[in-house]
């Protein structure tokens, strides 16, 4: 009998003091994502060509017509005024440094103007600060200018438009090609999508965006000279860069201010390739109607995760899982529709059960919305109990 105690008693110690307790196991229940409630927009697309529309910093609402290499006539112009203000930054109200116009661009603006291109008129001898030569360029979409600009930036337009290519790469503009500053070539090529990556970064430069938004400028020799974008300046529209040639057919980059509420929103986008009587016309009209239809269908959203938070549970042998929730809500701004990423990181390793109280942080969650992120702490909703001796004694 004595044995059988002794026995018992070792059984019990090892029980309680040596058998190590199964560790606390961390079950994640998180969506990978999920849906912003409400249908998707339906957008007034136009028939023909290339369309991309969004939010700026928001993301893409919807596209049309694919996404592939296409010519873009004077659009090309943003990279070469993008690139020149890399190499020579400005700040708002400095005109930089004076170009001097020489016999040999006072050439290439006849010869432009004999193939019925667009041009500004100089003269040899004339002085053009930096930002007067891109007001020439982005506002009256001088190919003159953009040569002039691309040989005193690189000393050549072939190492230029190198530089232009190396840009759009790192850009992440894989459908993009360009075969000269201006886009009077129809090797220079991008798409929608590609058009509208470049405006984004583009936009961001205070000076490059306050030339897109004057309807006009005033040039030394040039006099008055207005932008082909004649909606500038009205409903809101910011810019950007209009283009069209027999081969591109009509094209526009665009910008627009509407508001959700009182918050300010820019509706960004690109129609590339539109036909009809007046190709630059079609383009603006088909524009037109995607800024007002995107502007629409941005709203206010409140986002939270589903489930009530609930993200995880902490498991034990001995007792009933635990949640570890998330809540709370996201105010922002978006669409029906739209994909809401969920990313859950948590604390590893896991603190000793003695420490598991309620309201412990495990981690965090962040919801991405496009370009927008937000983050919730994720903290445990009750004490996770140690297991009772009993449960220790009585396990198998």
């Amino acid at each position: 009998m004595a044995v059988i105690v002794v026995i018992v008693v070792i059984l019990g110690a090892v029980q309680l003091f040596v058998r190590a307790v199964p560790p606390v196991r961390y079950v994640s229940t998180a969506p990978a994502s999920f849906r912003v409630p409400g249908p998707a927009p339906v957008l007034p697309f136009p028939g023909q060509g290339e369309a991309t529309v969004g939010l700026l910093g928001v993301g893409t609402m919807g596209s049309s017509g694919g996404d592939g290499p296409v010519p873009i006539a004077s659009l090309t112009k943003m990279m070469t005024a993008y690139l020149i203000l890399h190499d020579h930054p400005l700040t708002d109200g400095q005109e930089g440094p004076s170009l001097t116009v020489g016999a040999a661009d006072v050439a290439t603006e006849a010869a432009d103007a004999a193939g019925a291109q667009s041009v500004v008129k100089v003269q040899a001898g004339e002085q053009l600060t930096e930002h007067q030569a891109l007001e020439a360029l982005l506002v009256a979409s001088a190919n003159n200018i953009g040569t002039l600009l691309a040989e005193w930036d690189a000393g050549s337009q072939a190492v230029f438009v190198s530089r232009m290519n190396t840009e759009a790469a790192r850009l992440g503009m894989t459908a993009t090609h360009y075969a000269d500053p201006t886009g009077i070539s129809s090797a220079s090529v991008s798409s929608a999508g590609d058009q509208v990556r470049l405006a984004e970064v583009a936009m961001t430069n205070p000076v490059f965006a306050g030339i897109v938004d004057l309807a006009q400028v005033n040039l030394p020799v040039a006099g008055t000279v207005y932008n082909y974008d004649y909606l500038v300046g009205h409903d809101g529209i910011i810019g950007i860069k209009t283009g069209s040639t027999a081969q591109a057919g009509g094209c526009f980059v665009f910008a627009a201010i509407r508001a959700v509420g009182p918050v300010p929103i820019v509706v960004i986008g690109a129609v590339l390739g539109q036909q009809g009587p007046s190709i630059l016309q079609a383009a603006l009209n088909a524009s037109l109607a995607l800024i007002n239809a995107a502007g629409a269908a941005v709203h206010p959203i409140s986002l939270s995760l589903p489930a009530d938070g609930t993200v995880a549970r902490l498991s034990t042998a001995w007792s009933s899982p635990v949640p570890v929730m998330a809540p709370g809500t996201w105010s922002t701004i978006g669409w029906g529709g739209m994909t809401v990423g969920v990313s859950v990181s948590r604390t590893t390793p896991l603190a000793p059960v003695s420490h598991l109280t309620a309201g412990t942080r495990l981690g965090s969650v962040t919801l991405s919305l496009a370009g927008q992120h937000h983050t919730f702490p994720a903290t445990l909703q009750a004490t996770v109990p140690v297991a009772s001796a009993r449960w220790r004694l009585e396990r198998l």
